[in-house]
């Protein structure tokens, strides 16, 4: 997404434009659509106030994207530095997609299978396990489902796309 947003205001060729503009549209599509199933993955029924700060950003590039614009817009001639502006934005696109792609291969997150099984409270007070120990044994029991290395790398390539 970043490389064909910096790449739109250089193409003379309306046809080109057009495919450029396109192939922009379903990478943003799916990177969205994939955020959400991502979140929605990671929080189940929790989830609502996660999609709503997604949500939230999106509104929030929404209003920042025409303030960096705005300086580059020319009203005296007829030549423009619009190509900066996309450029500034398509490597903030291409810094956001780094730093997710990161996040997901550095293991902070594991998808389940279902529930995690509940651990028999034991007896003797000294034997209750800490929170971290708990915390490790419920990470040992996350495992990342072999089609989602294929969906984050074809994520990965539609950010960078």
């Amino acid at each position: 997404m970043g490389l064909t947003l910096g790449l739109l205001p250089t193409v003379k060729s309306l046809p080109i434009f057009y495919t450029i503009g396109a192939i922009n549209g379903v990478a943003a599509g799916a990177s969205d659509t994939a955020n959400n199933a991502w979140i929605l993955e990671m929080w189940d029924e929790k989830a609502g106030p996660y999609l709503l700060a997604l949500h939230f950003c999106f509104g929030t590039g929404m209003i920042i994207a025409p303030q960096i614009a705005r300086p580059f817009l020319l009203d005296s001639s007829d030549s423009s530095q619009l190509v900066i502006a996309y450029v500034i934005c398509g490597a903030i696109i291409i810094i956001s997609g780094i730093v997710v792609t990161f996040v997901i291969f550095s293991g902070k997150f594991r998808a389940t299978d279902g529930e995690p099984t509940p651990q028999p409270v034991p007896q003797n007070p000294s034997q209750v396990p800490s929170i971290t120990e708990e915390l490790i044994h419920e990470s040992e029991r996350r495992e990342l489902k072999p089609i989602y290395g294929f969906m984050i790398v074809i994520l990965g390539c539609l950010l960078l796309a």
